[in-house]
């Protein structure tokens, strides 16, 4: 289970913020970072990060009306959440939500975008990423994982119109990033040739894992971001929206 402290630790926010080869989780941190940064602005909007953990990518947003919504007890935030995923701001308030992994720790998805939809000013915004294949990680919970059709479907029932949906960090740049992961929890015995196999994994994945990671930019570029709708990308890590109201 991922603290809900932790989601404010600076070393935290700054894999987030400026995912850098080497760091844990790069591939998929700097393909999450790349889709939002398209919808960065100076302007003078005024934004909700709606489930704002430690805010890493408050940064694009540098000239916003910036206001930080999560759970009570959760730090520094404007706004409490609800337990109905409610928060006490009249209709129409905001130019763009911001919700970055958000919706798989929501037991009312349904519930939680309306709410989002509530919330926007009619034109705008919501930026919104989701795991879709992910190991568990309950913060205090987690509930679901996301298919590009699954989440298509419960944005346009929020009443959204639906302008980007991508699937970020796909295929074998999706398998390396779980191969970082998880190659601890592959047993085998050393003398065997699965465990040979297993060790040299080991290996590359320790200190030659920044190497690992600039292979990965080189060769899978067109597994970084693809629109949903692209054939051939069926396991991915997350997807990103983009819907307006």
């Amino acid at each position: 289970m991922q603290r809900p402290d932790s989601l404010s630790d600076p070393a935290y926010l700054r894999a987030r913020s400026d995912p850098k080869p080497g760091d844990s989780s790069y591939l998929h941190l700097k393909d999450l970072r790349l889709f939002l940064a398209d919808f960065a602005t100076d302007e003078k909007i005024i934004v909700l990060d709606f489930g704002c953990g430690g805010s890493p990518y408050r940064s694009l947003f540098p000239n916003a009306d910036y206001r930080r919504a999560d759970l009570d007890g959760r730090g520094a935030i404007d706004l409490t959440i609800g337990v109905d995923s409610s928060i006490a701001t009249p209709d129409a308030s905001f130019d763009l939500i911001l919700s970055t992994q958000v919706l798989e720790h929501v037991a009312d998805t349904s519930q939680y975008l309306r709410e989002c939809h509530r919330l926007l000013r009619p034109g705008g915004k919501l930026v919104l990423t989701t795991h879709g294949s992910y190991a568990e990680h309950g913060c205090p919970d987690d509930f679901f994982r996301w298919t590009s059709h699954g989440l298509e479907r419960v944005l346009l029932a929020a009443g959204f119109r639906i302008e980007v949906l991508e699937k970020l960090t796909t295929n074998g740049r999706a398998m390396l990033q779980f191969l970082e992961q998880h190659q601890q929890t592959i047993l085998a015995p050393r003398w065997h040739i699965f465990g040979l196999w297993v060790q040299s994994l080991r290996f590359v994945f320790g200190p030659f894992l920044r190497s690992v990671h600039r292979w990965s930019d080189r060769f899978h570029g067109d597994s970084s971001r693809v629109p949903a709708t692209t054939s051939g990308h069926s396991f991915f890590v997350a997807l990103g929206a983009v819907a307006r109201k």
